[in-house]
């Protein structure tokens, strides 16, 4: 107990130099020499999904028509879907199984009609 106020001067003191050598934490300078690609949390703009992908994207809308959710399930094997805005903007990713998810939920309001609107040709089976 005699040893609190030494040490929490001791860390009161280590504070001050870490703070003074630089602005990143021993987790982001760990990250950097260990060479991990980051993107860091202050993006504010990541521009279109042809820009940040290396090859041709398979992408969905925010508000997509079933037949293009399910030619997409149909005729890929990604795992996940850039989700874009009208002006071609990233927004998002959202998952195989989450996109298979709705349309089988959609399958399901139209089998008791209460779909929104319907669309022919959908069936849980095709997913």
């Amino acid at each position: 107990t005699d040893a609190a106020p030494a040490l929490m001067g001791v860390v009161v003191v280590a504070k001050a130099v870490a703070d003074a050598c630089g602005t990143s934490s021993i987790y982001d300078e760990h990250v950097r020499l260990k060479c991990i690609p980051y993107l860091d949390d202050d993006v504010d703009d990541c521009g279109t999904v042809d820009r940040l992908a290396s090859s041709t994207v398979e992408r969905l809308r925010v508000v997509a028509p079933v037949a293009e959710a399910l030619a997409l399930l149909r005729d890929t094997t990604h795992n996940a879907f850039p989700v874009i805005s009208d002006d071609e903007r990233f927004l998002g990713l959202v998952s195989r199984r989450v996109v298979a998810a709705l349309l089988r939920h959609h399958a399901a309001l139209l089998a008791t009609g209460d779909a929104p609107v319907p669309v022919p040709s959908v069936k849980p089976e095709a997913f």
